[in-house]
């Protein structure tokens, strides 16, 4: 990917951000009641909803079996449903926003580099900065483990918000 393609498929990805969240907060609400605020304790029903989509990739989320998706198979079964990969990015969108509202020196960027995560939208001001999908999906696949734990996103934010105050105490 050249640098002119990298910056528009990064201003794609961030234009595209409060229309996931958007979208993300209105599945919650019609669903479960709760209202997300942006704030950290708002990610443990937001997890505890997610956590059911996020399923092995032959296996649809929420039990619907998978002969009645009309999906077929994938050879392989590793890796999460197309479901709960989407889920991760759209909630990825939402832990970075709710890190920026309570630390408003972390920022979106672009990163460009050859190496990982290369030509991707990370989050600056934290220490070993990430695009925030890729913390989400660690939690995924601890669900697929058999492992889920309903807090793994707000510890996650926990994490995140300490390691930039850390950064901001050190002036960086």
């Amino acid at each position: 990917m050249t640098r002119r393609e990298a910056r528009a498929a990064y201003n794609w990805f961030i234009a595209e951000s409060p229309k996931r969240i958007a979208l993300l907060r209105d599945a919650m609400e019609r669903d479960t009641g709760v209202k997300l605020d942006f704030s950290g304790e708002s990610l443990i029903p937001l997890w505890e909803w997610a956590i059911p989509y996020m399923t092995p990739r032959n296996t649809p989320p929420c039990g619907i079996p998978l002969d009645e998706t009309g999906i077929a198979p994938d050879p392989s079964n590793e890796g999460l449903h197309i479901v709960g990969l989407c889920l991760t990015f759209d909630i990825g969108y939402y832990l970075a926003e709710a890190i920026m509202w309570r630390c408003p020196t972390v920022k979106w960027t672009l990163c460009l580099r050859k190496l990982y995560p290369g030509n991707e939208a990370i989050l600056t001001g934290i220490i070993n900065p990430l695009p925030p999908h890729i913390y989400i999906a660690q939690a995924a696949y601890s669900v697929l483990q058999g492992k889920p734990d309903r807090l793994d996103l707000f510890e996650t934010y926990k994490y995140l918000v300490a390691a930039a105050e850390a950064g901001q105490s050190k002036g960086q």
